[in-house]
């Protein structure tokens, strides 16, 4: 299984993901259904990140998203790792992974997040060296 890197400043909970409730904080959810949809059975208490330097709670940063996300067996169908040594994934459902994001970051927009403006944000760390560009569609790989 894959180890969850600590990001500066930020506490990130380095549990393995074998245990689904390791992932999230305070109350459980419900396992998605056959489909994996998520509308009936979203806790955002699952999302919650605490910041190690302000001691407070607040929704993950995209990296830290894409963390939770991988090492979340409900969100299977959403993405996996290709390589867990290479820090290497591959998002299988892109709009279902946007609309997740768009409600985990609480984003009041006229605008839908759609896949566009959500990949746009993972490039963003192209510049910073957290992530790596892996050349092939729908698929990344953490610095």
């Amino acid at each position: 299984m894959h180890s969850q890197r600590n990001f500066p400043g930020h506490a990130f909970d380095s549990k393995t993901s074998d245990d689904p409730e390791s992932l999230s904080i305070g109350k459980t959810s419900s396992p998605l259904n056959e489909n994996n949809a998520d509308a009936g059975c979203f806790n955002d208490d699952e999302w919650i990140i605490e910041d190690s330097a302000s001691l407070k709670m607040r929704p993950p940063k995209l990296c830290e998203f894409l963390h939770l996300l991988l090492n979340n067996p409900r969100y299977a169908s959403y993405t996996s790792w290709v390589n867990n040594n290479e820090d290497l994934f591959k998002i299988h459902n892109p709009a279902k992974v946007a609309s997740l994001w768009r409600k985990i970051k609480l984003r009041r927009t006229h605008r839908p997040m759609d896949y566009e403006t959500f990949s746009r944000g993972i490039r963003y760390y192209y510049k910073s060296g957290s992530m790596i560009k892996t050349h092939r569609r729908h698929t990344y790989r953490f610095a």
